[in-house]
């Protein structure tokens, strides 16, 4: 359990928001991972508290790396059906994004395979790879993220993003902030259940997305899933506004993209986001 101080804001209350965490990472720490690793995560408090749930946590300019040919598995789980926390796989500088500072960014260097799976509430939001600020996560191995609605009475989701690149967690911020970086080198695949149908506008397989009230492609996020051979299998829709850029080569045997493809901004067509797609 870790509890990062905000700063009271239009989107922050001005109390201490926790965070439940296989693995919570701050203040330059680094965090290596040299054998296969399992990390289940099952959160059912929360009922008067802003919380947020990942398998692993990375802020404020600290590192996570994953060795070569060992394997990551996260299950995240959010088993109270009262609560709309948000839940996530992998995520870096959600909260070091709402503030204003030059510190350079969280990074993380996964080697090996990833395996995530999400079990929300009705009610939550969930991500499996979430990256904010300056934060940068590469991927030299598969990255599989599948969501899990079957809980009983009060599975499902408020809102699903397989990848997520952003800005900052602060809508609409005034100043310029370097947008999030994601590498994605060896395939990717992203996994609706049946009862999830993948164009419904609140899901998404990939999604990169600037948060400034003046956007500027300069420091546009982006996310990038390039190679040859590798299958990229998506499920749900992909969506680039506000100068985010999304990279994609589907050339692999068994690659598939299931839903819409949108690069309109949602507020104003001068700031449109970049898909590009090579088939």
């Amino acid at each position: 359990l870790h509890s990062f101080p905000t700063r009271r804001s239009s989107d922050l209350s001005n109390r201490e928001l926790r965070v439940t965490a296989g693995i919570s990472a701050t203040n330059q720490s680094y965090i290596e991972i040299n054998g296969t690793t399992g990390i289940f995560t099952d959160t059912k408090s929360g009922e008067n508290i802003q919380e947020y749930q990942g398998g692993i946590v990375i802020e404020n300019s600290s590192n996570l790396s994953l060795a070569a040919d060992k394997r990551l598995i996260i299950n995240a789980k959010q088993s109270n059906g009262k609560i709309n926390n948000i839940v996530s796989g992998i995520s870096l500088d959600y909260f070091k994004s709402a503030w204003n500072s030059n510190d350079i960014g969280s990074k993380a260097v996964l080697k090996g395979k990833t395996y995530i799976t999400l079990q929300p509430n009705i009610k939550s939001k969930a991500y499996g790879i979430l990256v904010y600020g300056w934060g940068e996560l590469t991927s030299d191995g598969l990255v599989s993220i599948a969501l899990d609605t079957s809980q009983q009475d009060i599975g499902g989701v408020e809102r699903f993003s397989g990848i997520y690149a952003g800005s900052s967690l602060l809508n609409n911020y005034s100043w310029q902030r370097e947008g999030a970086k994601i590498k994605l080198k060896n395939g990717l695949e992203v996994i609706l259940p049946s009862d999830v149908a993948p164009g419904q506008s609140n899901i998404f397989s990939i999604l990169s997305e600037q948060n400034s009230k003046k956007p500027s492609k300069e420091y546009a996020p982006s996310i990038s899933v390039k190679n040859q051979s590798a299958a990229v299998k998506l499920e749900g829709n992909l969506q680039a506004s506000n100068w985010g850029a999304i990279d994609l080569i589907m050339t692999g045997n068994q690659s598939y993209l299931t839903g819409w493809s949108n690069n309109r901004s949602l507020e104003d067509d001068v700031y449109n986001g970049e898909i590009t797609i090579a088939l």
